[in-house]
């Protein structure tokens, strides 16, 4: 089976590309209009590893504002979006520090509080585990453009000493400060905490099959599905790291 027919491929199951499945009573319109509003645009998204918090940031990120600066440092890649309907800069940028900081240091960062239409701007970072990226990391989140949402996505990955100030400033200043993090940051109210139920595997493996319904009907039916489920508990990200390898192994799942 070659890669790129494999329905559990990265490019399927990395955050966005499954939409974040609410089992209770939340939604994403509730939760954003908590933010607002209870919260006072200051908030947190927890939950252990593969638990689906990047995957509801990116589903509450487009009702928050406009974009207007997004650094991935697991990937590299940095977008730049100046004002609403204007085209999309994407730019490579290599995971080094010194280059980093060099490459992202040329791009804008001026902008208004709000937009002409009203909309908050946003910088949002996806920080990685990697020490090579950890000054470039620290830079662009003590660095947001003023009057935007700063966006973290992985805050345990910043040093304590930085969280805290981030955290006290956020207050202080009463900036927007919107994060995920394994656990409930000190001075920053829990917006929702992500957890993995067992409908939450059988959702993402339905949704990834939809075209191949009887199959997915035969993976979730399976002893090895069910095996899997105790093994990986609520990471989802992992379990579905296992389904590929089954997939690539020859559709392995009686």
């Amino acid at each position: 089976m070659r890669t790129r027919d494999n329905p559990f491929s990265t490019r399927y199951i990395q955050p966005g590309a499954i939409p974040y499945q609410f089992f209770g009573t939340e939604s994403a319109d509730q939760l954003v209009k908590r933010f607002q509003t209870e919260l006072n645009g200051r908030g947190a998204i927890i939950g252990p590893h593969g638990s689906g918090k990047s995957t509801l940031l990116e589903s509450l990120v487009p009702q928050l504002g406009m974009l207007v600066r997004y650094v991935d440092f697991a990937t590299g890649a940095t977008e730049v979006q100046h004002r609403p309907g204007s085209a999309l800069c994407t730019k490579q940028l290599k995971n080094e520090p010194n280059q980093l900081s060099a490459q992202t240091g040329n791009l804008d960062r001026s902008t208004n509080d709000e937009d002409k239409e009203g909309q908050t701007p946003i910088h949002w970072l996806r920080l990685s585990a990697s020490t090579a990226s950890a000054t470039s990391m620290i830079r662009e989140a003590l660095s947001p453009p003023q009057g935007a949402l700063l966006v973290i996505d992985g805050f345990e990955q910043l040093p304590s000493f930085i969280r805290k100030w981030l955290a006290w400033r956020s207050w202080w200043r009463s900036e927007k400060l919107l994060i995920t993090s394994h656990s409930a940051p000190l001075g920053i109210p829990v917006l929702y905490r992500a957890f993995i139920q067992k409908q939450s595997a059988e959702y993402a493996v339905r949704y990834l099959l939809k075209d191949q319904p009887e199959l997915a009907d035969r993976i979730l039916s399976s002893d090895r599905f069910r095996k899997l489920q105790r093994k990986w508990g609520n990471n989802l990200r992992e379990l579905l790291f296992e389904l590929y390898d089954m997939y690539e192994d020859g559709n392995r799942f009686d």
